[in-house]
């Protein structure tokens, strides 16, 4: 979901596992208090505040809430790093294609769409955009909002203080998108050190080096996640060979296409060996950045290197499509609450009930019945 076409099942009827688990519960347990814990050992901001607004409506209308709230996000990010994108490349073509990143890049459609918890990837990349403009041609107000939201999601916006010290020099704090994260980050380390944690849903984590994370990259990262590895390698090969002649023959930018390339690889790896996994998320993340990378250098480059890289971008996209159902694995949510509704008026008469979420056996959410009605 979330502005990616999705073909099979009904998005709008899947609550993802921290949706649910965590934020939703938190959200209903602790009210706006549950804003400041902390969940895999730092603060969510946007999906807690948006979890305390949705745990308002009936429960009915929670999964619907989740999926349109996080396509509107998207939207507004894709928005504004349209916006951004204009004004570093100049162009009007290739500041619609990182916009459109946000909703058409392969490796998203895993399990990044349509979920309160995956905001921070497009936060993340919004964020960097607004790093990429000029000091004195950025808005104060609106720019500063996107960056204190994003870092108050999640710390990987660290990444972000080198890039805008390498690309801004001694301007760096004119930016506002210095203060916007500095003061985020800030609030993150507090949470980090002194927030009460959640304890809705236990994350199974070993850090390690997964194998094949180069070749993960290039499969997965450059290439097209619904295709054999095989020929996912292959257009990931094209696409970053692309990339490399757009780069070599561009009149400007290159500097800071090499940075945001790195950059990107540096979470993917970053995340991957934290977690000793490389999954969707990561890949989406590493994706966006990739493509803000090929925009800067395409966008500089002469016609035919920009023509080929517009042309294999858009390629991928769409032998990417549909999107992996993965998110739509488990139980609908309103079948749950009819079947939760039909036990707590059973014999049994119990006072509460459990919900299960997607995906298919990951987790659940436990309610009371008066809640069901």
């Amino acid at each position: 979901m979330a502005g990616r076409l999705l073909l099979t099942g009904w998005p709008l009827d899947r609550v993802w596992a921290e949706d649910g688990a965590v934020f939703l519960a938190d959200a209903r347990d602790h009210g706006w208090r549950s804003i400041g814990y902390s969940y895999a050992g730092y603060l969510h901001g946007l999906p807690r505040v948006l979890a305390v607004i949705g745990s308002h409506l009936p429960l009915s209308g929670y999964a619907r809430w989740a999926v349109v709230v996080s396509g509107l996000v998207c939207a507004l990010v894709a928005a504004l790093v349209c916006a951004a994108a204009r004004q570093v490349t100049g162009s009007r073509w290739w500041a619609v294609v990182a916009g459109l990143a946000t909703v058409s890049a392969p490796a998203l459609g895993t399990e990044s769409l349509g979920s309160l918890a995956n905001l921070q990837w497009f936060l993340l990349y919004g964020a960097l955009w607004l790093c990429l403009t000029r000091p004195e041609g950025t808005r104060w107000p609106a720019s500063a909002a996107l960056a204190v939201t994003a870092a108050a999601t999640t710390p990987l916006t660290v990444v972000l203080l080198p890039v805008l010290l390498l690309l801004h020099g001694r301007r760096v704090w004119r930016h506002p998108a210095a203060a916007g994260l500095v003061g985020g980050l800030v609030l993150q380390v507090l949470c980090i050190l002194r927030a009460p944690r959640s304890t809705g849903l236990e994350l199974d984590r070993g850090p390690g080096l997964p194998p094949g994370l180069g070749r993960t990259y290039v499969d997965s990262v450059a290439g097209v996640t619904t295709l054999s590895p095989r020929a996912g390698a292959a257009v990931g090969v094209l696409v970053l060979l692309a990339g490399a002649a757009a780069l070599c023959t561009a009149r400007r930018h290159r500097r800071e296409a090499v940075i945001v390339a790195l950059t990107g690889a540096l979470l993917f790896v970053g995340t991957s060996v934290l977690t000793g996994a490389t999954t969707g998320r990561y890949a989406g993340i590493g994706t966006l950045f990739l493509w803000a990378a090929l925009v800067l250098a395409a966008g500089a480059a002469p016609r035919w290197a920009s023509a080929l890289v517009g042309a294999l971008l858009a390629t991928s996209a769409v032998i990417g499509l549909p999107v992996d159902a993965y998110l739509l694995s488990g139980p609908s949510w309103s079948s749950e609450l009819d079947r939760a509704t039909s036990e707590c008026r059973g014999p049994a008469a119990p006072d509460t009930a459990v919900l299960r979420l997607s995906p298919k056996g990951r987790t659940s959410i436990t309610v009371s019945c008066r809640a069901l009605g």
